[in-house]
């Protein structure tokens, strides 16, 4: 049934309570008031102007609604933010566990989980690459990568503990690292101003910087190269560093150091006994050359 003026309905049990409406499908939300003209008025502008209905006589439902301020609503007749869905219906005709779900060749590229009562799909899965950066123009190296932005972009995550796959099953060719003390003694701890950077038309340095303490990627790579990321095109990306890797370095480092530090404890000691050993023979000494007087 249509109600405002300039409205249109395809299909049956449709209310179009507002001026200019489209609605196609069966039994929507028959939300909307101003029926004769298009009021910019902040209370008219969050009415529909494009349902999509799939409800029943008793329940009328909306599957997406567009409003005159421009927002889209999925699972929603009345969408706050510029792009809502909600996932309102664990017992509908679809999978309860995928809220938001995107293939790609046939495999799963984006997912959102849903609100089943069997364990979710996800809560959130990307498959590929996600480059949170302010221009298009830059591609992702790793799997989730920030831009270069030394006052803005902070790669923060907090948890209660992060872990690393380290399962012996999935390790062979084990070996020990040719890296430790020596490696440790070469490497350069420095203070220095991270500046940010732009790759719009190749390598460009800001002005703004903030100040930080680590190593320098290219001197690291040619004492420990595992640790640093060396880009193809330095034109496109910079130069990164794992820190976490070092960690098995500066073990070995320390263990190296508590060998030396042993040795030389091992070496006092023996310095020690045999002193203890010249002190008791000179003080026999001393004591015969006393009772022979």
């Amino acid at each position: 049934t249509t109600h405002g003026n300039f409205s249109t309905a395809f299909g049956t049990g449709l209310q179009t309570n507002s001026y200019g409406t489209f609605a196609i499908g069966r039994y929507n939300e028959g939300i909307g008031n101003d029926l004769i003209t298009w009021d910019e008025s902040l209370t008219s502008i969050d009415e529909p102007v494009f349902v999509v209905g799939i409800g029943t006589l008793s329940t009328p439902k909306n599957a997406m609604t567009i409003t005159k301020a421009g927002t889209v609503g999925v699972g929603t007749s009345s969408p706050t933010a510029l792009f809502e869905i909600e996932f309102n219906d664990p017992n509908g005709p679809y999978d309860p566990n995928r809220a938001m779900y995107v293939e790609s060749g046939g495999n799963a590229a984006f997912g959102i989980g849903g609100s089943g009562s069997v364990s979710a799909y996800q809560d959130m899965f990307i498959h590929g690459q996600l480059d949170m950066w302010p221009s298009h123009e830059y591609s992702a190296t790793y799997k989730i990568e920030l831009p270069n932005i030394a006052t803005l972009e902070d790669g923060v995550g907090n948890a209660y503990n992060w872990h690393t796959y380290s399962d012996q099953r999935v390790k062979k060719e084990v070996k020990e690292i040719p890296y430790g003390l020596d490696a440790v003694m070469q490497l350069r701890p420095v203070h220095y101003h991270h500046h940010s950077t732009d790759f719009k038309d190749g390598f460009v340095l800001r002005d703004d910087y903030r100040e930080e303490i680590g190593f320098i990627a290219q001197e690291t790579y040619n004492i420990i190269d595992e640790v640093v990321y060396k880009p193809e095109d330095e034109s496109k990306s910079l130069w990164s560093m794992n820190y976490g890797k070092l960690t098995p370095v500066l073990v070995k480092a320390i263990q190296e150091q508590q060998a030396i530090i042993e040795s030389l404890q091992k070496q006092l000691s023996e310095k020690d006994t045999e002193m203890k050993s010249l002190r008791s023979d000179v003080d026999k000494l001393f004591k015969m050359v006393i009772d022979n007087n």
